[in-house]
């Protein structure tokens, strides 16, 4: 269960590179401190879009009356499905492909209740054109809360840590220090960390709260 700045201790350690320290003043140091942090930051990326059962979540958003698009929850990356919510209940709408709504939305303006959908970018693209304002409630995989000091942490840093550090290790000993051997030690912890954590989330998805780890 660690912080962002307790991550970066252990990396620092599990690498042997205390140039990965920050000291102030020092520029080298610093670069190197930079890099530290810059590879933990392509580590989260590199693995955001994977379904793991910390960041498959829910986030709502709203319609514009005659508008075709309504904007997308902040932080969603990847949508699964999408509820609208019409006299106190939610109903389903169907998942489409952006040609598919755009020819739909092509054919004339007709307003409605929206039983269409597609993503478009950061924005949702809806068919028929909402008549009123809707709330949409979107299924998916989100970005954890931001990592922005030392003290901050998120299921990167606490669930996913085997995970983060391993695949931080090795981007840093392949990229940065160019040690074939020691980036091939770490790959090996990520997949045993990967490997795990998929477990856990196919065990979770069998009990019916998230869906099966991709």
């Amino acid at each position: 269960m660690a912080t962002l700045g307790e991550l970066k201790a252990r990396i620092i350690r599990e690498t042997n590179r205390d140039e990965l320290a920050d000291t102030p003043g020092a520029d080298a140091t610093a670069a190197s401190s930079a890099d530290l942090e810059g590879a933990i930051r392509r580590a989260i990326e590199f693995y955001a879009a994977k379904r793991f059962w910390f960041n498959e979540t829910s986030g709502t958003t709203v319609t514009t009356i005659g508008s075709s698009t309504a904007p997308a929850p902040a932080g969603l990356r990847v949508d699964d499905y999408l509820d609208l919510a019409v006299g106190g209940q939610q109903r389903r709408i169907a998942r489409r492909d952006l040609h598919h709504v755009n020819a739909l939305l092509g054919y004339g303006v007709t307003r409605g209740e929206p039983y269409d959908y597609a993503r478009d970018g950061s924005l949702l693209r809806l068919y028929p054109i909402p008549r009123q304002v809707y709330t949409l409630t979107v299924f998916g995989l989100y970005d954890l809360t931001a990592l922005d000091s030392d003290a901050a942490s998120n299921a990167w840093t606490t669930e996913a840590e085997d995970l983060i550090a391993a695949r931080t290790r090795f981007l840093l000993l392949r990229d940065t220090f160019r040690d074939p051997e020691g980036a091939g030690m770490a790959r090996s912890a990520e997949d045993e960390a990967l490997a795990a954590l998929r477990g856990e989330s196919a065990q979770r998805a069998g009990t019916g709260r998230v869906r099966a780890a991709c």
